[in-house]
């Protein structure tokens, strides 16, 4: 993470705790930004031998429940959190080169361009063969070890070898899809946190996943590679909407809601329950 610091300690849990102690030394200089979420206690905040130091020391801290079925967005539990990132542009800059582009294609994904160029008139149609040749020839598989853990691998490397993870994919179909004249970045979402990143210190961690991001036009996509192949026409592709992303652009300057027709699509289930009679009854179900 280029020398970049973050990172976060539990306050509160969903039991009491008699004594909680926690300390954070920085180097005093430094531009960390640290702050408590979710408690109005702050951290004694001390200077000493070129350091800055922030203790956070609390008795008798209180349980807090939290009902079944809330969000998984949804976190009211104290916690203190510092990150060295001044802003979300500053984690899409860091993003940046690990989703640049190759200059060129290899024989193989070249020929792929060629085959869906000549199949396939429009952008639209070029995109989403790009889109359904990355979700069809390579598998879904992560060695996520060191670097891996958030660097994508080479494009011709992974579909050479026919496997790669969501960082892998999103960069293979990145540069089909730019290839074919397509503008498209990578998009960095948390499937779980979904919209609730935004109440987060801007850092990389802040992410789960990664998806492509298309613009023809007007009209932009959220595609996600590591899907199983989408057959759909483009005003149907249906897409997770994650709450909020961020864009690996320059241009970026916080976090944007996705926004997506396919998005809208759902189920509706209307249910009616009849138990006027008694609870001890046989109970109406339509």
């Amino acid at each position: 993470f280029e020398g970049h610091e973050f990172g976060g300690t539990d306050l509160q849990w969903g039991v009491p705790v008699a004594r909680l102690r926690a300390r954070l030394l920085v180097p005093a200089n430094d531009p960390m930004q640290v702050r408590t979420r979710n408690s109005e206690a702050r951290p004694l905040v001390s200077v000493h031998d070129g350091l800055r130091e922030y203790r956070w020391d609390f008795e008798h801290t209180r349980a807090l429940t939290v009902e079944k079925g809330a969000p998984d967005w949804y976190e009211p539990f104290a916690e203190a959190e510092w990150s060295e990132y001044a802003d979300w542009n500053a984690v899409a800059r860091w993003a940046l080169p690990l989703y640049r582009v190759p200059a060129g294609l290899g024989p193989e994904l070249e020929a792929e361009a060629v085959r869906i160029e000549r199949s396939e008139p429009t952008q639209v149609g070029r995109m989403l063969a790009a889109l359904r040749f990355v979700q069809h020839e390579v598998r879904y598989l992560g060695v996520e070890t060191g670097r891996n853990t958030h660097a994508p691998n080479p494009p011709d490397l992974v579909y050479a070898r026919r496997f790669g993870d969501c960082k892998d994919k999103v960069l293979l179909t990145m540069a089909l899809l730019q290839r074919l004249g397509v503008a498209a970045e990578a998009a960095l979402v948390n499937t779980t946190m979904q919209r609730g990143i935004a109440a987060q210190l801007p850092n990389p961690a802040a992410f789960d996943h990664v998806i492509v991001h298309a613009r023809i036009g007007a009209r932009s996509w959220w595609l996600d590679p590591t899907r199983p192949m989408q057959e759909s026409d483009a005003e149907h592709l249906y897409q997770p909407d994650y709450g909020l992303g961020l864009l690996v652009s320059p241009a970026s300057r916080g976090l944007v809601p996705m926004r997506s027709a396919g998005s809208r699509s759902r189920r509706e289930v209307h249910v009616v329950m009849d138990a006027r009679k008694q609870f001890s009854s046989p109970v109406g179900f339509r």
